[in-house]
């Protein structure tokens, strides 16, 4: 855990591949919860985990918690979707 929290705070001060090293633990997860929970179609569960993914991207400089950082993810997948 105390790596990903090292992997946030530096993917939020603009560490590109910290972000997609992120990317790499979360996608499963927050893709799975979008089929089951919104999309029951892999292609439109797949669709919105990426448009998500990038607007995390832009986005994760304003996280305020680095230990929020799944619950982040799954609210602007949530907002994509």
């Amino acid at each position: 855990m105390k790596d990903l929290n090292h992997l946030v705070e530096r993917a939020r001060k603009g560490d590109k591949q910290s972000f997609w090293d992120l990317a790499e633990v979360y996608y499963q997860d927050l893709f799975c919860f979008c089929r089951k929970k919104m999309f029951y179609k892999d292609h439109k569960a797949e669709d919105a985990t990426h448009d998500s993914f990038i607007k995390m991207m832009h986005s994760v400089k304003d996280l305020k918690e680095t230990t929020k950082f799944k619950s982040f993810c799954t609210r602007l997948l949530i907002q994509t979707a």
